[in-house]
């Protein structure tokens, strides 16, 4: 039994049952604002994301998911996710010329940027909806955060049943 488990029966917590973890890589897609429009030939309103880039993220999250996934089916119980959101750091937290690949002392640590946390794990959740759980209502831990990625960009993910 690992650590993990040993600790959360000693925490009167629930041991996982399954889990996955994998590399989703492009820039993270918030799921944010939506617009409505009618439809001008049905007169019907149509809600959409105003994110134009969230449908291709969401693809990508469904596609490493499914590559990851090493049982059938999805997931009915309780779900933990743990997110890490890897941005790329702007130009100028180098250095010039020789010094180009070296950080600046004062170059920030934590990515305190747009977009937001939680819109950014909403985009995450809608994309593993309908692969490894049945409805992201399931989660109910989430550990999520943004950091500068230093050699990759995109979005570390672990999922885990209890």
């Amino acid at each position: 039994m690992n650590d993990t488990n040993e600790r959360r029966r000693a925490e009167g917590q629930a041991m996982s049952l399954r889990s996955t973890s994998f590399f989703v890589p492009g820039k993270p897609q918030q799921k944010g604002s939506t617009k409505s429009l009618m439809h001008p030939r049905t007169k019907k309103i149509v809600t959409m994301s105003a994110n134009k880039n969230l449908k291709l993220w969401e693809a990508t999250v469904r596609l490493k998911a499914r590559e990851a996934k090493d049982w059938s089916g999805v997931s009915d119980k309780a779900i933990g996710v743990d997110v890490a959101f890897l941005f790329p750091r702007p130009r100028c937290d180098y250095g010039t010329g020789k010094n180009s690949e070296t950080l600046k002392d004062g170059a920030p640590q934590k990515y305190i940027k747009n977009p937001d946390l939680d819109k950014l794990v909403r985009g995450v959740l809608d994309g593993l909806s309908g692969v490894l759980f049945t409805d992201d209502r399931q989660v109910t831990k989430i550990l999520a955060t943004k950091h500068y990625g230093e050699k990759r960009i995109g979005a570390l993910i672990a999922v885990e049943e209890f």
